[in-house]
């Protein structure tokens, strides 16, 4: 088995809150944020947690970029849709749209 499928292998074995956790800390490297906040998943646990946005981060200028993590094994768009749009609803979200950046 190559090394590309032996990860794709354990990162379909990861559960709900090993996966958010994974996805976090990618993107703070990746992107170099200076915090993630995970509203996905309990502190010192690997459960996850109902909320919109899964993470954020909080910008030195004040604005927020929201992250939204899941898998998609069927019905992609309907799904990325959703997504999208809850994180459009200002009801869930609880900030002003115009403190989003992302």
């Amino acid at each position: 088995m190559s090394k590309l499928n032996i990860i794709q292998d354990s990162i379909k074995r990861l559960n709900g809150g090993q996966y958010q956790k994974l996805m976090d800390t990618y993107l703070h490297k990746k992107y170099n944020f200076p915090n993630i906040t995970t509203l996905g998943s309990h502190d010192g646990t690997n459960k996850t947690t109902r909320g919109i946005p899964d993470s954020y981060v909080k910008l030195a200028n004040g604005m927020y970029i929201l992250i939204m993590h899941g898998t998609v094994e069927r019905d992609t768009y309907s799904k990325l849709n959703k997504d999208i749009l809850d994180c459009l609803n200002m009801e869930k979200v609880k900030l002003n749209r115009d403190n989003i950046e992302k």
